[in-house]
This record gives C-alpha cells, sequence and structure tokens, in this order.
C-alpha cells in the first residue's frame, strides 16, 4: 500500500502506455502513484511463466527503430531492458508454396516479397511498394494538427496522402496490383493490425510497415524486463506501483478528475489523472456517463473495436532453427484475404501468426526446446461459450501451422490455450479487444479518442487514444501524454524534453522536485 495519498499523478492501467507516462513523470520530478488491476504489472506485456518456460503473452517485436531504446537510456534503465534486432520482419506461408521469409528494410522487403512472383506481379509489387513508401514519407511531414484553412495547400503538397487517406489497403491494391499472389503476400501482415485488406485502414497499414521495417526489437528476458524497467524509474523517484489495487472510481468534482478511489475504498488525490485502461471501461464505469458530454457518449459506444483472439502457449522439442522460418510467422490457408476472414470470423484458425522468441532469446526455454506461441483473431462470441470451445480451436491451430513446422501436434512439451474471455479477464479490455479500436479508415488517428479526454485533468493514454495500436505506439503515447501533463502542472522540465527519441540523448539524471535542469550524461538535450 503507498504510504501517501496525495500524487501529482495518478495512472491507471500499468501496460506501456501508462508505465512509459509513469516513467518520464516521476523522472520529470512529479510525484506519481500506478494503480494495476491485475496480479502482476505490464498489461498484455507481463510475462507469464510456466515451470521453465517464459511467454510473452502478446507482445514479441517494438517497431519504431531505436526510439524506444533511446527512451530507456534517456531514463537510465537501458541495462534493465536490453532490446536486440531480430533479423527478420516476418515470414508467411501460403498454398501452392507461396512463402517468404522477410528481412529488414524497404528495399529487402520489396525484393524478398518479389523474387517469389513471376515478373509481371513482381512489377505491380514493386509500383505498390513505391507508392506506400510515398505516403509514408508524405506523412512523415504532416504538422501534428492542421489549420483547415490550409488544408487544401497541405494535401495539395502531399497528393498519395491526399489521394489515399480515406482508402483501406484494398482500394490501393485495386489501383496497382491485379495478381492474386502478389496480393495476398502484399496483405500478410494484416493480422498484426487486426483487419483484412478490404477494411484495413491504408495509412495505419503503411506506418505499422514502415515501423516494423526498421528491425523490431525485442527485450533479452521477456517484455516484462520493459514493464519493470518503466516501473523503477516510478519507484527509484519516490513514486509507487501499485499491482492488484483495481481503481473502483475517477473521482471528478466540479468537471475536474481530482484523484481515484479504489475497489477497497481507499481514496487517492491527484492534480492530473491518466487512464491507461479500456476506453469504455475509463468512460463509462470509472468517470460515468453524468460527468461525459452527451456527444461523447454517443460517439463512444459508435466505435467498434477489433476482434479478440485465441492463443496457444506452446513448447516443442523441434529445433526451429533448423527451419526455413523467421522469429514471426503467418499462415494463410486462401490466397484471397477475404476468404481467410471469413474463416476467422466463423471461429476457425485463418491467417494466424507464429511468434518464437526463443529463436531470438533461448534462456525463455530449457534447452532443447522452443517457445511457440500460436495467435488468431476471434470474435468475442460464437454459438457456444469459449470454454467448451478452447480445447478444440486449440488443436486447430497447433494443426495448421504444421504447415510451417511438420510434426508440431505430436512433438509439443507444454500446451496452454487461451480464448477471448481470457484475454478479457486479464486486461478488462472491451470484449476482449486485442488493439483497441479496430483500424477501419473512420477509426484511425485522430479519429480515435484525443489523449485530451473531455473531462478537464484526465489524460488518456494506450491503443485507445489517437497514438494508435503497437507497443511502440503505445510507449509513445506514454510520452506524449507525459508531456500534456508536465504542460498542465507548470512543470519546466518540458522545454528540456526532445521533441522524440529519434536522436540518443544520453542517460538523464532525474529531476528534483524542484525541476531545475539536472546534469547530463551524453549528449545534451
Amino acid at each position: 500500500m503507498s504510504e501517501r495519498d496525495d500524487y501529482d499523478v495518478i495512472v491507471v492501467g500499468s501496460g506501456l502506455g501508462g508505465l512509459s507516462a509513469a516513467a518520464l513523470l516521476a523522472h520529470s520530478g512529479e510525484r506519481v502513484l500506478v494503480c494495476e488491476q491485475g496480479a502482476g504489472i505490464g498489461g498484455v506485456a507481463h510475462a507469464f511463466v510456466r515451470g521453465d518456460y517464459t511467454f510473452d503473452p502478446a507482445i514479441h517485436g517494438t517497431g519504431g527503430g531505436p526510439i524506444v531504446g533511446n527512451f530507456l537510456e534517456y531514463l537510465g534503465v537501458e541495462d534493465e531492458c536490453r532490446l536486440v534486432v531480430a533479423p527478420h520482419v516476418y515470414g508467411a506461408a501460403f498454398p501452392d508454396g507461396l512463402d517468404v521469409v522477410v528481412p529488414n528494410g524497404w528495399d529487402q522487403f520489396t525484393e524478398a516479397n518479389a523474387a517469389a512472383l513471376d515478373d509481371a506481379e513482381a512489377a505491380e509489387f514493386r509500383e505498390f511498394v513505391r507508392v506506400c513508401r510515398a505516403v509514408v514519407d508524405e506523412m512523415s511531414w504532416l504538422p501534428n494538427r492542421i489549420d483547415p484553412r490550409e488544408l487544401d495547400e497541405v494535401m495539395a503538397a502531399r497528393p498519395y496522402f491526399s489521394r489515399y487517406r480515406m482508402a483501406t489497403v484494398k482500394d490501393v491494391l485495386d489501383d496497382y496490383v491485379s495478381g492474386q499472389r502478389a496480393r495476398a503476400l502484399a496483405g500478410a501482415v494484416w493480422p498484426f493490425i487486426g483487419s483484412p485488406p478490404s477494411r484495413l485502414a491504408f495509412s495505419t497499414y503503411v506506418k505499422a510497415l514502415d515501423s516494423h521495417l526498421e528491425g523490431p526489437r525485442y527485450p533479452l528476458g521477456s517484455y516484462q524486463r520493459m514493464a519493470d524497467a518503466f516501473a523503477n524509474v516510478v519507484r527509484s523517484c519516490g513514486g509507487a506501483v501499485l499491482a492488484e489495487t483495481p481503481v473502483a472510481r475517477i473521482v471528478v468534482q466540479d468537471g475536474r478528475a481530482t484523484g481515484v478511489r479504489t475497489e477497497d475504498g481507499t481514496q487517492f488525490s491527484a492534480r492530473v489523472v491518466i487512464s491507461n485502461a479500456d476506453a469504455r471501461h475509463t468512460m463509462h464505469d470509472l468517470v460515468g456517463d453524468d460527468q461525459l458530454p452527451a456527444a461523447f457518449v454517443k460517439r463512444l459506444n459508435r466505435m467498434t473495436p477489433t476482434l479478440s483472439a485465441v492463443s496457444v502457449f506452446a513448447a516443442t522439442d523441434i529445433d526451429l532453427n533448423e527451419l526455413d522460418i523467421a522469429h514471426e510467422t503467418f499462415v494463410h490457408p486462401h490466397l484471397d484475404h477475404e476468404d481467410n476472414w471469413r474463416e476467422v470470423l466463423a471461429g476457425r484458425p485463418a491467417s494466424a501468426w507464429m511468434s518464437n522468441t526463443t529463436m531470438i532469446d533461448p534462456s525463455l526455454a530449457p534447452a532443447g526446446e522452443h517457445l511457440a506461441i500460436l495467435n488468431v483473431m476471434a470474435p468475442w462470441r460464437l454459438d457456444r461459450p469459449w470454454r467448451e470451445l478452447k480445447e478444440t480451436a486449440g488443436d486447430a491451430l497447433v494443426r495448421l501451422f504444421e504447415r510451417v513446422v511438420p510434426e508440431l501436434s505430436s512433438r509439443l512439451t507444454y500446451r496452454e490455450v487461451g480464448t477471448p474471455e481470457t484475454l478479457h479477464r486479464f486486461t478488462r479490455s472491451d470484449q476482449g479487444a486485442v488493439y483497441g479500436w479496430e483500424n477501419t479508415p473512420n477509426q484511425v488517428a485522430s479519429k480515435r479518442l484525443a489523449h485530451r479526454s473531455p473531462v478537464e485533468g484526465l489524460l488518456l493514454s494506450g491503443h485507445w487514444t489517437e497514438a494508435n495500436c503497437s507497443s511502440f505506439r503505445a510507449v509513445s503515447s506514454g510520452v506524449i501524454v507525459a508531456k500534456l501533463a508536465l504542460e498542465d502542472l507548470g512543470n519546466e522540465v518540458l522545454a528540456t524534453l526532445p521533441r522524440s527519441f529519434v536522436e540518443r540523448t544520453g542517460r538523464v539524471r532525474p529531476y528534483p522536485r524542484a525541476a531545475t535542469a539536472p546534469d547530463v550524461e551524453g549528449v545534451t538535450l
């Protein structure tokens, strides 16, 4: 239990979007309390141990190049969370022997896919990639907020973004790619973002692809190391991180968030509250509709979450390093992703992905064994309860991956199945949603929830917000929200922070409560 009841900032939820915000705020001299409802911190980054096996339940690689590593270094905890770069972005297997293993980098991605196609389809694929890269480049120069009076000028200078900013991936494929195999390869990564090409926002697709092609980073020892590193910053700077402390209410007085009340009745006060919890749970249950504008409640109810997932956490004595696979591998039983999507909606395994974290970090399993974490998108509800379907669903998912790992079913040394109900129980995510709101064109970027909620003093972090989904975006949202909180608190540290952590700053010593400029070990900001 906390030794005090008043803080500068209270963070509800200890996912990466909450812990990254808490760490930066504590490092900047603010008194921070983190309240986590679960038994362990980290949200979906919370690793679990079964005997000699350490499983990451949901995150198996972080994009964004060196940004997260630079941020950890700024906080002084890079040695507590050593990030290594995976040699490949992903692999994908389709019918008729259409298989690829994709290395890092745009050019390498392009040629690895083109090599699996005939000359005509390879040319179409390259043209599609050219458009993707043009949109990425144009988006990188967009201002965070566009003055409506300048919109025409901004769009005229960015012709590809202007044309495709409300497009789906399928819309763009229809313009440039007719070959079925090329279309299949172009859409191979859709499960990472939660929607098939016909529904997936093209802008989100290209940002996610660009981020991962910089080389996915993995923290040695599991993602728990990243969560613990952020939490250690909070504690070392005088804050508190409390597990098994579910928040029952965000206290609102005269239209302003002033603290929280936990389920055991304890009340903590704060000048700023940040919620990293599920958006609907935050607003409907913790704040209450009576404290919110009617238009906001209507919008919140109108938005749709992504599907949930079925997962098999397994180990095998097969030497995966001897197979021609990446540490992340998709298996698509159909070339047409719409056929795969129909299978998913019916609760059958399709467009599933396997994460083999021991191919990067062998310490996560005993010698001679590998982890195989299998995932597939799944509806929240089917015609029978998931508790009745889970083992059958697990069997089918393992069999699907025998396409790339022969004999997998008979060579498992451990197996445990998770369902949408499991995900909901551990995260309280609406309908067990994996990626927050579905990444359709009408629910991305500024069309998601703003970091500033309609309640003064209440900020939102995580994949329900305009930062979007992925572990990199979660950490980024935490940094953004921390800066907003520093602004609201009048903390002068804000003026010293870099715009982003693309460039290294070196270690920066934590600011004292007076928020005077610290000494810097490394490059001066």
